[in-house]
């Protein structure tokens, strides 16, 4: 009987850990000389969540260097430069390194020298990161483009309906 319950836990098992959907939604000039672009995105945390990601690090990605010159956050959140002085990251922090879950979709927005910027977006996370000695926080690596195709991980059948059931 042990084995019929050991087999079930390992069956249903879900992921250690939330992961992100990025998506943008809008990109608006806010100059054209010098180009300042206020790029939009929301963020929703998908699967299992036991403990939520304690902040967010945009840093410029692929591609020509971004430069970043403001955020904006969720109300209660705060966003600012990390590392001080960086021109080309800004993070976003939860209250109080919280809350758990995050509630719904959150909606972000950065000021850049690009009108689609490539960043990556570090999930940080103080008990699965081990920074800085080994960078494991998850990270969502792209162009923040609007209408741009979300992009898929391969999965089997199987997988998609045992996701959906």
């Amino acid at each position: 009987m042990k084995w019929i319950a050991a087999v079930f836990l390992a069956l249903t098992a879900g992921p250690a850990l939330a992961f992100p959907h990025v998506d943008t939604i809008s990109s608006d000039t806010l100059s054209t000389v010098p180009l300042r672009v206020k790029t939009t995105f929301t963020v929703q945390l998908v699967g299992y969540e036991p403990h939520s990601y304690w902040a967010i690090r945009a840093n410029s990605g692929s591609g020509p260097l971004v430069q970043f010159f403001d955020c904006q956050a969720p109300p209660d959140w705060s966003c600012g430069t990390y590392p001080s002085g960086s021109t080309n990251a800004r993070t976003f922090v939860p209250p109080n390194f919280g809350p758990w879950p995050w509630p719904g979709i959150l909606t972000f927005s950065i000021v850049t020298d690009r009108a689609n910027p490539c960043v990556d977006l570090h999930f940080e996370n103080g008990i699965l990161g081990k920074t800085p000695l080994v960078n494991d926080d998850y990270v969502v690596e792209g162009c923040l483009v609007v209408d741009a195709p979300t992009p898929a991980a391969p999965s089997s059948w199987g997988w998609v309906k045992a996701t959906y059931r």
